[in-house]
């Protein structure tokens, strides 16, 4: 679906968040009118955008009727998997350059998206599908341990539990299953090895691979993502197995425009598939990270190509990124002492704090857990990392030790 030349460029962003704000400032940097959509009335990107629509990202009924109200000739979201249903359904009826409505509904949700690859012939991991909220502990038993459990419809690593023995079952099913909207998840093989996600950019059909982003989690048991950086330090035939692997997810789930982010584990085996979602990589990756390694600018092509553009994807242009995500706790966080000390450190392009003073923070179990990050450039992907690290050790962030 294309737009017609004639018409004048007019975006309509689904969210209004921090993490929306990126495609916003380009957007004006454009000069291209802007709406933004979102069901808070206080989002940080309603005071961006030339006009405001207080309604939910996850209707698309109401998503439609503004987009109509607004005259858009572009729908877009970043970085959420859920409002891309919205985007696609809204774009379909008006005729505007998307990915499909069943190819959204069925890239979010793990389930169908996992019968998809498998259908390809895609490289994935083994998956039983159980209600969390009336499991029969029977199904789960017999399973391989250690695996996976996640619910079928969430992201940003809620509901991920590793389970490594029998007794962890009960509590960790229904601890998944608050998580997910039908109260299903899913088991899936628990995958050992290095773990990457590939930025993609889909223009006239063809997917393009713009990174490779290597990424450090917390590990059991929740996996929370803490630092990501590109270029990926894999063996070149890894990175080419991993870049084919991904692509061709691509094509699987009818992913014909736009952005792509992959998950995906290099095992023992070879590459193998966790998760793609049919929109720009979020926690900065694809907003901040691939224009400083690559040179190019995801989020411009993105607002383009939704516009119906067709735009030329430029030559890259190397150079190390990394993003460190700061956490400390569990414990009231106070302050941060040092912050415009830390943030002429080398290679320190952005330190930022998400929570307000006061915030009682717990345990980390997901990215909302997180107090902030760190963003750093450099030549190589080591140096990436050890500047952000040494920015990170340098923050010198006052808690009062109190547990929620």
């Amino acid at each position: 679906m294309t737009n017609s030349s004639t018409m004048e460029p007019r975006l309509l962003i689904l969210g209004g968040s921090i993490l929306q704000i990126p495609a916003i400032l380009e957007a004006r940097a454009l000069g291209i009118p802007t709406a933004v959509l979102d069901y808070d009335p206080h989002c940080r990107g309603r005071y961006l955008a030339d006009r405001f629509f207080l309604a939910s990202t996850n209707n698309p009924e109401a998503v439609l009727a503004c987009a109509r109200s607004f005259q858009a000739t572009g729908i877009m979201t970043l970085c959420t998997d859920w409002p891309m249903r919205s985007v696609a359904y809204a774009s379909e009826a008006l005729n505007l350059c998307s990915i499909s409505y069943e190819a959204a509904c069925v890239s979010t949700n793990k389930l169908d998206m996992i019968r998809a690859l498998e259908k390809a012939g895609l490289s994935h991991p083994w998956y039983v599908l159980v209600n969390g909220r009336t499991p029969a502990l029977e199904m789960v038993r017999d399973l391989p341990l250690p695996c996976i459990i996640k619910p079928v419809d969430s992201s940003g690593s809620r509901g991920v539990v590793l389970i490594r023995s029998q007794e962890q079952w009960p509590q960790a099913l229904a601890y998944s299953a608050t998580f997910a909207r039908t109260g299903e998840v899913l088991i899936e093989e628990f995958m050992e090895g290095p773990e990457v996600s590939v930025e993609i950019l889909i223009l006239s059909g063809e997917p393009h691979v713009l990174a490779i982003t290597d990424k450090t989690t917390t590990g059991y048991p929740h996996f929370v993502e803490t630092c990501h950086v590109q270029p990926s330090s894999l063996a070149p035939a890894d990175q080419e197995a991993i870049r084919t692997l991904a692509k061709a997810s691509c094509r699987a789930l009818n992913l014909t425009t736009g952005a792509a982010h992959v998950e995906i584990i290099l095992t023992k085996e070879g590459p193998k598939l966790v998760e793609v979602g049919p929109r720009m990589g979020g926690d900065f990756i694809a907003t901040h990270l691939v224009p400083l390694s690559t040179g190019i600018n995801m989020t411009e092509l993105t607002i383009r190509e939704a516009l119906g553009e067709h735009p030329v994807l430029p030559e890259s242009v190397p150079r190390a990124a990394c993003i460190r995500y700061i956490h400390r706790g569990p414990g009231r966080y106070k302050r941060v002492q040092n912050l415009g000390e830390v943030q002429t450190l080398p290679g320190v392009l952005d330190v930022h704090i998400n929570l307000p003073e006061n915030h009682l923070i717990g345990e980390l179990k997901s990215s909302h857990d997180r107090l902030g990050h760190i963003i750093v450039q450099a030549e190589t992907a080591a140096q990436a990392w050890a500047w952000a690290q040494s920015a990170d050790e340098s923050l010198q962030i006052i808690m009062e030790h109190e547990t929620l």
